[in-house]
């Protein structure tokens, strides 16, 4: 009878072990999802910004009709995009 129950606690022993790991595990995994999507939203917000930015330019480019502006303006965008391109390269 006592190898029984001794036996009986030891399978509860480890199957708590299990389950201790599985939801440590499960842990990690939440903290890596919520880094991510950290990530992901502040990146997404500074392409927001960026583009809010680009509009504003824009709407200031029209009233004026500035064709040399305009040019300068899609110059000044590509060098940005060039500079993001490497910037995510070097990461």
């Amino acid at each position: 009878m006592n190898e029984t129950i001794l036996h009986h606690g030891k399978r509860g022993g480890m199957m708590e072990t299990i389950a201790n790991i599985i939801n440590l595990i499960g842990g990690i995994v939440l903290i890596g999802v919520v880094i991510f999507w950290g990530t992901l939203a502040k990146r997404f917000s500074k392409l927001l910004s960026n583009i809010e930015q680009e509009n504003i330019d824009r709407s200031e480019l029209d009233e004026s009709e500035n064709v040399f502006g305009e040019l300068q303006l899609y110059m000044k965008r590509q060098i940005k995009k060039i500079k993001e391109v490497e910037e995510l390269r070097d990461e």
